[in-house]
């Protein structure tokens, strides 16, 4: 699935983009530009650093776990259909912020 963030082949929101993005780069050009041309095809090369890869996990479970100690919906959504339902329906915040599920279609 394309990411529905992406405008012109280029991230629309780099400066806010969410956490699971933001830990994931490739180490190749090659790589990036053949994932890029052949979506359908298997990777192949230098994906990520490990320590960085390893560091970005242990951000994102600090973050989950700061999430669900202040009572906030720590459901996993798929990006796209909760960007869809957030757009769509401005209740999802309310939701969120009450501790309930957020995004009650994704």
């Amino acid at each position: 699935i394309a990411c529905a963030l992406l405008e012109n082949g280029a991230c629309s929101v780099y400066e806010a983009r969410p956490a699971a993005c933001r830990k994931y780069y490739s180490l190749s050009v090659d790589t990036c530009r053949n994932a890029f041309e052949a979506p359908a095809e298997p990777l192949s090369g230098a994906l990520e650093d490990d320590g960085l890869r390893l560091a970005g996990n242990a951000v994102a479970l600090g973050y989950a776990r700061g999430i669900e100690d202040a009572g906030r919906d720590t459901h996993r959504y798929e990006l796209h259909a909760a960007l869809i339902e957030a757009m769509e329906n401005p209740k999802s915040a309310r939701r969120y912020r009450d501790g309930k599920k957020a995004f009650v279609s994704a």
